[in-house]
């Protein structure tokens, strides 16, 4: 094995390990929505739910979240109808952050499409 095909060998390792697959579980409360992350590995820690206030905003989440536009509006359906909606994904590291930080916030129509008011 040559150099170069090591070093893509490597590669490959390293981005196998900087993604992160999972479930996400969505309800909805009253008029907001509730999403979850529960990741497939056991050994990695809770995330916080995130709130998302209506479902534009929910909609903008999961397409941030880097879900496909026809997993959104089936899920956007059966939220509609009621049921709980869950969801495989798969995350890179900065997604992840990005998605679901270590400390909680709520999405917002603004927030979720990464446009915040400045302070």
């Amino acid at each position: 094995m040559d150099d170069s095909t090591s070093y893509t060998v490597l590669k490959r390792r390293r981005v196998k390990r900087m993604t992160e697959e999972g479930t996400l579980s969505i309800v909805r409360r009253a008029n907001a929505y509730q999403v979850r992350y529960a990741s497939n590995n056991p050994y990695d820690g809770d995330r916080p739910p995130q709130q998302c206030s209506d479902e534009g905003a929910l909609i903008a989440f999961l397409h941030r979240c880097g879900m496909n536009g026809w997993y959104v509006k089936q899920a956007v359906a059966d939220l509609r109808k009621g049921a709980l909606v869950v969801l495989p994904i798969v995350f890179s590291h900065e997604q992840m952050q990005a998605c679901f930080p270590s400390s909680p916030r709520a999405c917002t129509g603004r927030d979720a499409i990464g446009m915040r008011t400045p302070r």
